[in-house]
Parts: C-alpha cells; structure tokens; sequence
C-alpha cells in the first residue's frame, strides 16, 4: 500500500484550489445549461420536491406543505408522449399560501434542508430555477470535493477521468433539477474520495474521514434508501481492507484504546447483535423466497427471471431516460458510455492491483444485481437513476485500480484522450437531444431547435444555449485535456 507523504501547507493548499477550480469549470457550466434548457418540472417528481422543499423554508415539516401557487400538474401535459412539447405547459402561480399534499413527505429531511435555501428570499418561476441552479451548485461542489480528496500533487490525474466517467446524462439532469438522486451523485464521490485517500494514500488527516463521514451519512439522509448505497461502497473496500493486515492491527488496537480492558467483550456483543440482525432479517426474507423458483408474479412481485430480464432497462435509464419516461438519449450513446466504461472496468480488471481489481468486480455486481434484488422485495420500485451511485463508486474505484500498477500511467497516456473525447460527446449530444425532445418532439429536426422551436426555456433562447454549448466545448477541453495527458513528476 502506498503511503502518501504530506506536502507543505502552502503547496497543498494551492495544489487544492487548482483541482477545485478546475473540477467546477468542467462540471458546473454543464450543470446551468441542463438547468435552463429542462423544462420547470420535467425531473422527476420535482414538483412535489420544490413544494416539499418550499414548506421547509416557511418551517413547515409535515404535510400539507405552505408553497407559493406553484403548480403542481402542469408537467403532465407533455410527460405522457416524447411527441409533445413542453409548450403546452402553463406555468402561472396561484395564490401565495397554498397547501399541498405530495409523495415526498416521508423522504429524509437531508435534501429538503439543503433545497429550501433559495426558497426563504425568491419565489415564483424565477425562484424554482434559482433552486435548480442552487441544487446544481452544491452537487458540483461535492463532486469538487471528492476530486480535490482523489487528486494529490504529483499524482496521476487519471482519477479526475474516473470522476468525470461517473457522471451519465442522467447524473448531469438530477443534478440540475431539484431532485435527491444528485445529491446522491455527490455524496457518493466524496464518501468514496475520502476512503480511496485513507486506504490507497494512507492520508489520517481529520478531513479525509470528515468527508467520509458527511458522504455516507448524506447518503442515508437524502434518500430512504441510502443505507443500501452505503453497504454498496463498504463492500467495495472490503478486499482493499482486507489485503492489509497491518491496517486491520491498527484498527484493533484503537478500538481498545477506545473501548479500554472491555474491547474484546464488547466486540463480541457488537458481533452477536449483527448476527442476530442477519438471522432475522432471513426469516423476514423466507417468505418470499419462492420468487427465486418461479417465472409467474407473486403478489405483484416479478420473480428474479423477469427482474433479470430488466437490466438493461435499468442501465439504459441510468445512462439517460430524461424526465419521466420518454426522454432517452438513444442507443448511440448509452453505447459510447457503456464502451467507454467497460474500458475502464477492463482495464481495472486486467491490470489493477489484485485488491482494487476485486473491489472493482464487486462494484460490477453490485450494478446488476441490486435492481434485481429490490425487485425480490417490492414492485415496481426501481428505477434506473438509483444506480448513479453505483455507476459512480465504480468508475472511481476502477480509476483508482489503474494506478496502482506501472502499466497504469502508459494505459492514460494512451487512452485518456479517447475516453475523455467519449464522455464530451456522450454530454454535449445528450444535451442536444433534450432540448430537442421538448422543443420539437423526439423525432424533430436537429436545426429545428433553434430556426423554430415549440418551446424555448423562458430566460433564454434555443439559440443562446446553442451558443454556450459550443463555448463550453472550446474554452475548458484542452485544458481538461493537457491535465489528463501530461506526464506525472
């Protein structure tokens, strides 16, 4: 294991801003395009999140929640079809004070805090896109977070290219509209940040298991089941832990330096009562075991055959099923993401220490294996943009295997550029083709966007973010580039 030899303040410092700045070029432009160019309510349940997030602000916990009018139902007149566009929205406020019910009410209180936030100075339709953008900011800035953890001076930047391939079209649109799937994106980069920076770096610094801490327990407050995205992560370490035995002696000896002379007693208590919780929990699972051995529904239930039979479906909507159901980027590019990422898996696989390799086929399990699971216990729940927390944990870890071999450094000088040409064409595309879906249809023309578009956002025009695509493609590239390509000193 490679230990990491802290630099001076000033340079660490410094070295710091630069990744952040960097990070947040790169990612945040993005995040006001996706913004502005969805239409208001086209995420998922995002209506009942700004209502939720807006009774919040008035102190308003439980509902029925205080909002502003906003209205509730207008994105259903476009939802149904990818044929219809977002024109047909009618976006005016009704009465300040109004109360509603939503879907969200029984969600952690973690993402409603963090949204509410603009809600307590502006309201209105400006107000919902100055959350989007406010939503928008802090996932990039916890996505800058984990890079600064994963980045070191002098290391390879080959793992910013794990961070930015962690991010799908479908990441890049819950991280713009207010809904709980982004924060999770962000969550997950930090809390995997801070665990590569203890365990590959062996950095002890109070910060590292702060962001380890506040990633995992985000995890758990932002969505209700973020406990099962955190037993994901943990997983994946565990062959990184478990290659180590002098870590695992460390960790003993501060547990009775906590515990004191009662360590190992209270160890086995500890053990016991995990055990006892396992056993429990497979007789709660007994009942509904016989869903493994049939090929009917059972209560609603698909068996594990129809659950398999869904995995593609689920990888397709987590590489980019915009809005509710109709808004996929099409089988191009869930191609280029899947061949991109298969990439860097492989090239983890093959050439990663035997450890990181391990916890990299771990996180491709967890990646099929976790839809069909959920199936086995309820249906329909699971959807697609669950696994971005997955996808992300997976793209860091294999990023992090490639470095911890020789042959690493020749692989990113060689592959770098192509991987990252793939992910700026898989974002810049994706973009296009949603804007295009509510400005002209599914099926529209692609000039048709801006010439003569149905719909428009209604800050800007079609034109305008045309415009901004293309600056955003011709300012941050090369310098992204030269950082991924030039040789590590």
């Amino acid at each position: 294991m490679t230990t990491w030899a802290e630099p001076a303040a000033a340079d660490r410092r410094h070295s710091s801003r630069r990744v952040w700045l960097l990070t947040m070029a790169l990612v945040y432009p993005l995040c006001v395009l996706w913004s502005i160019a969805q239409p208001m309510f086209s995420g998922m349940d995002e209506a009942a999140h700004i209502a939720t997030a807006q009774g919040f602000s008035r102190f308003d916990f439980s509902e029925p929640f205080e909002t502003d009018g906003l209205p509730m139902n207008e994105q259903d007149c476009f939802n149904p079809s990818e044929f219809i566009t977002a024109d047909c929205a009618n976006l005016v406020w009704g009465i300040d004070g109004t109360e509603v019910k939503t879907k969200t009410s029984d969600y952690p209180p973690g993402f409603h805090a963090v949204a509410s936030i603009p809600a307590f100075v502006m309201s209105g339709l400006g107000g919902t896109y100055v959350m989007r953008l406010w939503m928008g900011l802090v996932c990039c800035s916890l996505l800058a977070w984990a890079a600064v953890l994963m980045l070191r001076p002098g290391r390879s930047r080959w793992l910013l290219l794990g961070l930015l391939m962690g991010l799908t079209p479908m990441s890049m649109s819950v991280m713009s509209t207010v809904n709980p799937s982004g924060m999770t994106v962000g969550f997950t980069a930090v809390a995997v940040a801070g665990l590569v920076a203890r365990l590959r770096w062996e950095d002890r610094r109070l910060s590292v298991w702060v962001a380890i801490g506040v990633g995992l327990l985000g995890l758990v407050l932002v969505r209700r089941d973020g406990i099962a995205w955190v037993a994901v992560i943990l997983t994946m370490f565990v062959p990184v832990v478990r290659a180590d035995p002098e870590w695992r002696r460390r960790a003993w000896e501060r547990w009775r330096e906590v515990i004191g002379p009662r360590a190992a007693a209270t160890l086995t208590v500890l053990v016991s009562l995990f055990a006892v919780g396992v056993f429990s929990g497979l007789i709660w699972v007994l009942p509904i075991l016989r869903r493994f051995l049939t090929k009917s529904e059972v209560g609603g239930n698909r068996s594990r055959w129809q659950g398999i039979g869904e995995i593609q479906l689920n990888l397709q909507q987590m590489v980019g099923t915009l809005g509710r159901i109709h808004g996929f980027v099409g089988y191009e590019l869930y191609s280029m993401v899947m061949v991109g990422g298969g990439i860097m898996v492989a090239l983890a696989l093959a050439g990663g220490k035997r450890e990181w390799s391990r916890g990299t086929a771990l996180g491709v399990l967890a990646l099929l294996v976790t839809p069909v699971a959920f199936g086995f216990v309820r249906f329909p729940y699971f959807q697609g943009r669950y696994l971005l927390s997955i996808w992300m944990a997976l793209m860091m870890v294999a990023a992090v295997a490639m470095t911890t071999t020789d042959s690493g450094e020749r692989l990113r000088i060689r592959l770098g550029g192509a991987l990252l040409a793939i992910w700026w064409l898989v974002h810049l595309f994706s973009f296009w083709q949603a804007l295009r879906r509510y400005s002209v249809g599914r099926w529209g023309g692609w000039w048709q966007v801006v010439s003569d578009p149905a719909w428009e956002p209604p800050m800007v025009g079609n034109g305008v973010v045309f415009a901004l695509l293309v600056m955003l493609v011709a300012v941050p590239t090369p310098l992204v580039a030269r950082q991924l390509l030039r040789t590590t000193h």
